[in-house]
């Protein structure tokens, strides 16, 4: 099991959580578009006591969620929910059937977008599922040949076990049932497949934890989808004593998912999650230096781009328009911070290249004592040309914000 780390755990504004529940948060490969589902709010289709809406919220140019919006087109008074976004945004698959009465709980639907921009009415999914409990889940990869089941079914052990259906040449294959190590007596629900296909994330009630129910992650062991690594629990920066589920995982290391820590109802939340075994992934638009030209790592020449990876100590992130209080840096050298500058609207500020682990840990030990007590290790690839005079460009950012 990779090392992983969590970090800049912060609930979203008001301009996407609500009085109402807010849950299921999924984000488009670009990361412009979240969707998510609200629940016993006056403004859904039927009203507070109908089914769960979608609403989607778009990330605006200063790096703010615009205010939500009901996806109308595609709510009925029944639950509606986005279980899948391809990665050109060009397909949304959603929950149940939208085709009549009879088979409104008819697995999966998806629809498309028109040259208008609009949303097609959604046609039924050409998957057919052995046996579908009273509760059931899904989560459809990008390519839409994945699909991952959380459901009472007829073999489940208890509560919901997950499921995960693969198409191969046009045909599905039978359903493949994760077994003991990761099914229970309990529920597993809310199973989601990062893009890479190395993991899956799910809720639990089953394995203990620290509430209601936990956020779980395993591993994929090799080429086959049977064999996974044992669940882990994400810990106490994701995990509460109240219900945590739903989390999502975009090529960025963003995370969004659903609590109920504060209230008796679930907001979003986001949070940064690293593994210490990768480099970014080959689609990654990185933000360098303040002239902002983004970089695709996918097209960089050769003598720009080092195959070598290093780790930083992060000791802050704000968004791009932020700026550092004047003495936030006066306990270290300022010229030896460097600045990031993320697509997602963070700028942030690092210290370091340590071609180990253990060292960077150390050293994240060290700044912890001096006072940057939300420290932690980044493992990033090496652009060697493009990282010069860090400091300077972190000076610019507060005469520029003043």
């Amino acid at each position: 099991m990779a090392q992983f780390n969590i970090s800049e755990v912060n609930i979203l504004s008001d301009s996407i959580n609500s009085e109402a529940e807010e849950s299921a948060p999924i984000l488009t490969k670009d990361g412009r578009v979240l969707f998510f589902v609200r629940t016993f709010s006056e403004e859904n289709i039927g009203g507070a006591l109908a089914g769960q809406d979608i609403w989607y919220s778009q990330l605006k140019e200063d790096s703010t969620w615009s205010r939500a919006s009901n996806l109308a087109s595609l709510n009925t008074i029944d639950n509606n929910l986005v279980v899948g976004i391809s990665g050109n945004y060009d397909t949304l698959y959603l929950l149940n059937s939208y085709s009549g009465p009879l088979r409104k709980k008819w697995g999966i639907s998806y629809s498309t977008k028109s040259e208008n921009g609009l949303w097609t009415h959604p046609r039924e999914y050409d998957i057919v599922f052995n046996s579908l409990g009273d509760f059931r889940g899904y989560f459809v990869a990008p390519a839409g040949d994945v699909v991952l089941l959380s459901s009472n079914s007829e073999d489940s052990y208890g509560e919901e076990d997950i499921y995960i259906y693969v198409k191969e040449n046009g045909q599905w294959h039978e359903p493949i049932h994760l077994g003991p190590e990761i099914n229970t007596a309990g529920f597993e629900i809310s199973p989601f497949l990062t893009n890479d296909r190395k993991r899956i994330f799910f809720a639990s009630n089953g394995h203990g934890g620290y509430g209601d129910a936990d956020i779980f992650m395993i591993e994929r062991l090799d080429d086959s989808w049977e064999n996974w690594s044992k669940p882990v629990n994400l810990g106490s920066q994701i995990n509460t004593k109240g219900f945590d589920a739903y989390l999502s995982l975009n090529s960025n290391d963003l995370a969004f998912y659903s609590s109920s820590k504060n209230r008796d109802f679930s907001d979003i939340y986001s949070a940064i999650i690293t593994f210490e075994d990768e480099s970014p992934a080959p689609d990654t638009t990185i933000w360098l230096d303040s002239t902002s030209i983004a970089l695709e790592q996918d097209t960089l020449s050769k003598e720009m781009l080092s195959q070598s990876t290093y780790y930083t100590v992060q000791l802050l992130a704000l968004g791009k328009k932020e700026a550092p209080e004047l003495g936030f840096f006066d306990k270290i050298d300022i010229h030896s911070v460097t600045v990031y500058m993320g697509n997602d609207g963070l700028n942030r500020f690092s210290i370091g290249e340590f071609d180990s682990f253990s060292l960077a840990v150390e050293a994240m030990n060290s700044y912890r004592q001096m006072g940057y007590y939300d420290a932690f290790v980044r493992k990033v690839t090496r652009y060697e040309d493009l990282f010069k005079s860090s400091g300077k460009k972190v000076l610019g950012l507060f005469y520029e914000s003043q």
